[in-house]
């Protein structure tokens, strides 16, 4: 399901599993480190997943129920969008997930995969049930479902190990804008996102299930269309403003022409401005088109994955924010309904209307908590470019209208789900994958201000190993004594073994843990580095530079020789800032010379740490198997200052063996835009030399002759260097 900025396009037996014995002991070595944790447990045995012959399993979601029970749910079959078995799976415990029962079927729509199952239980003790079947294998044809039981109609003492008798079932009607035969007009009040029963034009009556009165809802009286292309310019200028001035910093070289495109796609798709976009195709009914078509992304097509939240509207009512996105906009809405979870529900009593959009790049499956003072906070996952991070926005009218979505900087995202609960102490928890690049650890987050910082973190599971597993789309809920329960897809790594010692290679599960704020504030057991900085970089070439004459030194002093390495997480409030040390590397020259391109992003480039230089504190083992990541653009910039000279600082050193003195260059002019120097020694047996740094260390007694080199046109300085045994000073 992700996006990246892309262009157009019944079990019934109530009997508990003895679960197969998993290797999970924490161990490390060099080819990585695997830690699971001894909190999580299986909720079924792993199933393999062939393909069409196997079962894909997925997308979970998690809740206790008012009896103490808990319930869990999950996507099961051969596949996702396009798949025939994909059915939604429920499983119970009643021993606080200790052990669980016979899964069961929730639902299965009939050759057609039902997908990323949420349960929720009210305060008035209503269970809730949310999910989408895919109708035509794509997932804009995507169209959400809601059923709800009371209480009595979903316990296992009353209706045994099985689906809940459902009291209504209907789908989440989703309708922006009204009906129109042809185009949309973005200036007419036909666009609107939602108008309240009693303030449509021409309206003269209320359907007689509408309890009155119906109030109006102003903001969100404005079109759809231009609420999109102003929250989409308000995005680019976010997106592409520099970090120090309150932006993403992402690269206009890499990124504009993509994000151009995406604003294109996305107002095709939704009716866009007839002056400048073309216009997707509509449901049309020739014969009766005065009153019917619409651009149908903006009516089917939105998914489910995260669980509702409930915005107290005071006198016992409640707006129910469900969030939803859309793969084909690339974009969130709240549908929301507004009702008294103490009353009875009438069946088609429910009636949903669609929030403001949250517009972003790609921004997708809204979680939700809410600060004392009322804002709503939506954390999203980031299926845009690079730096990888969860985005969020805020709502400062309960759910209605929604701000600039932005990165939130010390919280990673690959690209996947993710949950956040705000917890009955007041505390946020935050359940994600915490990397920018693949789905291998699964952290637990805790904030004690509202999502300001996350000063406390600890990991699930971490995984360096040479295969890694995937541990990803969690969902987490809170139990009545305060414990954190949290479910997960777990995929297997082939290095995985069963108790028969058999590989666990394409096996797949749902996994389950309970947790408490003391147990994530103990922080990691283990440290290691447990991911390399992954982002895109811009780097200036000199014009001089030729990566065919090239030598290997000059090429590796274009990048950077360092990479910024994230580190387990600390005891304690340590954790505000993502842990990280900076590691030396050295970039696969062969693989550079190769890929060589101007103007355009290389993304197959890789390093390996250089483990004779670690810092203090790192050793060798703590390593992960897998190389360090290098994403640049290299470019020649037509303003650049070349350079003229280069001086040293000293003509004349004399070192003893053994010791060392770094030269000082001087490249000229002084607003040259590129000062790299590369550095050699005339007899590395005498006097060596950093190649990067001009650190000269003596190694037996002579002379020898150091040579600064500037990248940028290749001007030369010399130092001669006579090694001594014992001390000695400069000359």
């Amino acid at each position: 399901m992700k996006g990246k900025f892309k262009l157009l396009t019944t079990l019934t037996v109530c009997a508990a599993i003895s679960v197969t014995s998993i290797v999970p002991a924490a161990f490390a070595a060099p080819t990585g480190t695997f830690s699971y944790s001894d909190k999580a447990v299986s909720i079924f045995n792993p199933i393999k997943d062939n393909g069409a012959a196997g079962d894909h399993i997925h997308g979970s979601s998690i809740v206790e129920l008012p009896n103490g029970e808990l319930l869990c749910v999950w996507f099961q079959g051969n596949g996702e969008r396009d798949a025939t078995t994909t059915r939604i799976m429920g499983a119970r415990s009643t021993d606080g997930g200790k052990t669980w029962l016979t899964p069961f079927v929730m639902t299965n729509a009939q050759d057609i995969a039902d997908i990323n199952p949420v349960v929720y239980v009210d305060s008035g003790d209503r269970l809730w049930f949310f999910w989408y079947p895919v109708l035509a294998g794509r997932w804009q044809t995507s169209q959400p479902r809601y059923a709800y039981a009371e209480k009595g109609s979903y316990e296992i003492a009353q209706i045994g190990n099985n689906v809940p008798n459902w009291t209504f079932s209907e789908n989440v009607g989703i309708k922006l804008g009204k009906n129109i035969g042809g185009t949309v007009d973005p200036n007419s009040p036909d666009d609107h996102i939602s108008l309240s029963l009693d303030d449509r034009p021409g309206a003269t009556s209320r359907p007689s299930w509408a309890t009155p009165p119906v109030v109006a809802r102003p903001e969100l009286a404005k079109g759809f269309v231009n609420t999109i292309k102003a929250k989409l310019a308000e995005q680019k200028e976010y997106l592409f403003k520099p970090v120090a001035d309150g932006g993403a910093g992402m690269s206009r070289k890499i990124n504009e022409a993509g994000f151009d495109g995406l604003v294109t796609q996305i107002m095709q798709l939704s009716g866009g401005d007839p002056t400048q976009y073309l216009y997707a195709p509509t449901v049309a009914d020739k014969i009766y088109e005065p009153r019917s078509g619409y651009p149908l992304a903006r009516r089917i097509g939105w998914q489910t994955k995260d669980k509702p939240f409930a915005v107290d509207l005071g006198n016992g009512k409640v707006r129910l924010l469900l969030p939803l996105y859309s793969d084909v906009l690339e974009m969130s809405i709240m549908a929301f309904t507004e009702y008294d979870p103490s009353q009875p529900l009438e069946d088609n009593s429910v009636r949903w209307e669609m929030s403001e959009p949250i517009v972003g790049v790609a921004n997708i499956q809204a979680t939700m908590a809410q600060r004392t003072d009322g804002t709503i906070v939506a954390y999203m996952r980031d299926n845009g470019p690079r730096p990888y991070r969860v985005v969020s926005s805020e709502s400062k009218d309960k759910g209605l209208t929604w701000s600039t979505v932005k990165d939130v900087p010390e919280l990673q995202d690959p690209g996947v789900g993710h949950d956040l609960l705000q917890l009955e102490s007041g505390n946020w928890v935050f359940v994600h994958v915490d990397t920018e690049s693949s789905r291998n650890t699964l952290a637990v987050a805790l904030s004690d201000d509202e999502g300001k910082t996350w000063k406390y973190r600890k990991h699930l599971v971490l995984d360096t190993r040479s295969s890694t597993g995937s541990y990803h789309y969690p969902a987490v809920t809170q139990g009545e004594n305060g414990d954190i329960l949290i479910s997960f897809s777990r995929f297997f790594s082939s290095l995985d073994k069963d108790s028969a010692n058999q590989s666990l290679g394409n096996y797949k599960n749902i996994a389950f843990a309970r947790v408490t704020e003391d147990w994530i504030k103990q922080g990691d057991t283990v440290n290691i580095i447990r991911e390399y900085e992954s982002f895109d970089r811009e780097i200036a070439v000199p014009a001089s530079f030729n990566i065919s004459t090239a030598s290997e030194s000059a090429i590796k002093a274009l990048f950077p020789s360092t990479i910024k390495a994230y580190t387990s997480y600390k005891p304690g409030a340590e954790n505000g800032v993502l842990p990280s040390v900076d590691l030396p590397v050295n970039w696969d020259v062969a693989a550079i010379k190769a890929n060589y391109k101007l103007n355009s992003l290389i993304s197959n480039l890789t390093g390996v740490v250089d483990e004779t230089k670690l810092p203090q504190g790192v050793t060798s083992d703590m390593l992960p198997f897998f190389k360090a990541p290098l994403r640049v653009y290299l470019y020649v910039d037509p303003a650049a200052i070349a350079a003229q000279t280069v001086e040293l600082e000293k003509k004349n050193i004399a070192i003893g063996i053994g010791n060392s003195e770094r030269l000082v260059a001087t490249v000229s002019p002084a607003n040259a835009s590129n000062k790299a120097i590369l550095w050699s020694s005339s007899d590395s047996s005498i006097a060596m030399v950093d190649e990067l740094t001009g650190l000269v260390t003596g190694v037996s007694n002579g002379k020898a002759e150091i040579t600064a080199t500037t990248l940028d046109g290749g001007f030369v300085a010399t130092t001669r260097v006579v090694v001594v045994p014992g001390n000695a000073s400069s000359k």
